[in-house]
């Protein structure tokens, strides 16, 4: 699993999740939304077979999820907590 992060610069970014399998040969996209919406302490494998993604929503941020060939994939925002920069 690997956290993909693409500046774009003063125009914001892109930030995905992908899946590998097959030593790295295969990739499946489970995940795109805002640049820098989710981080590796977001990710939560639950069993075999579930993967639980936290996002930052703050902002009104919502990204895309994606069902993987044999995961299943929710995506949630996080809970944020009080004051500055917590999440």
């Amino acid at each position: 699993m690997r956290i993909e992060n693409l500046d774009g610069g003063a125009l914001g970014g892109t930030t995905s999740v992908g899946l590998y399998s097959l030593e790295g040969l295969m990739k499946e996209e489970v995940l795109t939304g805002e640049w820098n919406i989710v981080e590796q302490k977001d990710l939560h494998w639950d069993g075999n077979g579930h993967l639980l993604i936290t996002y930052d929503g703050r902002w009104g941020n919502i990204p895309t999820c994606y069902r993987a060939r044999s995961i299943e994939v929710n995506c949630i925002p996080a809970p944020t907590g009080i004051g500055v920069g917590s999440k």
